[in-house]
């Protein structure tokens, strides 16, 4: 079930993403405009034989179109496809680490070029425009939720600045695998921030932003899972070496530090044995340290 439940997560992502990075290739917005289409058309029948709605408006300036809500049981819907034709391929095989690596290098990456995107747009003031005199002098009563929020954030450039800077500073850790990890934690502490103002000021971006912060949480426990599995495999690899009577890798350190307290107590007969310990935990750690750092 949790071999499951991982590979529907990362056809999800791997899905939604797609067809990522087509905008930024040359002639890739050919390949971004008939994908679209293909969801329109989609979307478009679910919505009108199964809930009897005719769309009229798809992709727009706004993400929370109907379109997007009748998008997204698609989207779960096909991720289910995916994953258990995946499982069923698999045959009650875990998912392997080379297949969850390259999910997680693609993930790693939209969402890098997403806030990216997003803190650019903030540092240099394209998407938080200085109020003008006309909205200055406008009632705050005749003002809408998001209205009041850009007119918040335009007012003070630092501030908007600042946002931009975090997520500029998350997206460009995520491009790298020994930084990943601390970029996933930091998008998802920037994007919960930008999830709360969406939902609280009526924003029409909810649900991009909110796929944006899962995808940081996704990464997050990936990297969690890797690197506590890079130290997992340390003990593993340690305990493989002959450990005399204890057998546990951690029992090496203790009775390592209990050999180097005695011996400064001079009661330290086993010499030899402290030292054959010594030697098996600076060889457990050494597997660590080139398991963390392999690329």
């Amino acid at each position: 079930m949790r071999s499951f439940a991982r590979r529907f997560f990362a056809s999800y992502f791997a899905i939604y993403l797609f067809p990522f990075p087509a905008g930024y290739l040359p002639h890739g917005e050919q390949l971004d405009a008939a994908y679209q289409s293909l969801w329109n058309r989609s979307v478009a029948w679910l919505a009108q034989r199964l809930f009897h709605v005719t769309l009229t408006v798809f992709t727009n300036g706004s993400g929370d179109t109907t379109y997007n809500y009748f998008q997204l049981p698609l989207l779960v819907l096909f991720a289910l496809a995916v994953a258990g034709v995946w499982t069923l391929a698999a045959k009650g095989a875990p998912l392997s680490q080379r297949a969850e690596d390259a999910v997680r290098f693609y993930v790693r990456f939209g969402l890098g070029a997403a806030l990216i995107g997003y803190g650019c747009a903030k540092f240099f003031a394209g998407q938080f425009p200085v109020p003008d005199a006309a909205r200055l002098m406008q009632p705050i009563g005749t003002v809408s939720p998001m209205g009041l929020l850009w007119r918040f954030m335009g007012a003070s450039k630092v501030y908007a600045g600042f946002g931009g800077v975090l997520e500029i500073g998350a997206g460009l850790l995520l491009f790298w695998r020994r930084t990943f990890l601390a970029g996933a934690i930091s998008a998802a502490a920037v994007m919960l921030n930008v999830v709360m103002l969406n939902f609280s000021y009526d924003v029409p971006v909810k649900i991009y932003s909110t796929h944006l912060f899962l995808m940081a949480v996704y990464l997050a426990a990936a990297g969690r899972r890797l690197f506590g599995g890079g130290f997992e495999g340390c003990g593993r690899d340690a305990s493989r070496r002959p450990l005399g009577a204890g057998g546990h890798p951690q029992q090496v350190h203790h009775r390592h530090w209990r050999g180097r307290l005695g011996a400064h107590a001079g009661d330290d007969p086993r010499r030899g044995q402290r030292a054959d310990d010594g030697e098996e935990v600076r060889a457990g750690s050494a597997v660590c340290a080139a398991r963390l750092s392999r690329d």
